[in-house]
């Protein structure tokens, strides 16, 4: 009799090899090699300033994660704003402080937090 637990074992493997495979190759194809070394630049440019402005103030501040604040001050003179779930930014400018600031960090992570949801997701 074929056991059928290891069959679905050997078959769900290979498909998530497969499924990473595929997601390498159109990475590669749509150039993300060059993509992740940019600076902030089309339709989005000021959202992708923004969030490179909260990880820069976390890394350069040493803020606490329920902290964070751009580089334009406001009247305020604290730079602190109201901005989604600050998680990405906070680990990024923690990151940074032990590799120094680079933007292709911070889209890299964003890259593998992307893959991984849709590698978990398949």
């Amino acid at each position: 009799m074929i056991n059928t637990k290891n069959f679905y074992s050997i078959l769900s493997r290979s498909s998530d090899i497969i499924f990473i495979i595929l997601l390498l190759v159109l990475a590669y194809i749509y150039d993300f090699n060059r993509i992740l070394f940019l600076e902030p630049q089309s339709v989005h440019m000021w959202r992708q300033s923004d969030c490179l402005s909260f990880a820069l103030n976390y890394f350069k501040e040493n803020r606490g994660l329920f902290e964070p604040s751009i580089n334009f001050v406001g009247v305020s003179g604290t730079g602190q704003t109201v901005s989604d779930f600050p998680l990405i930014y906070f680990i990024v400018g923690k990151i940074w402080q032990f590799t120094g600031q680079h933007e292709f960090i911070f889209r890299g992570l964003v890259l593998l937090l992307f893959f991984t949801g849709l590698f978990f997701f398949v």
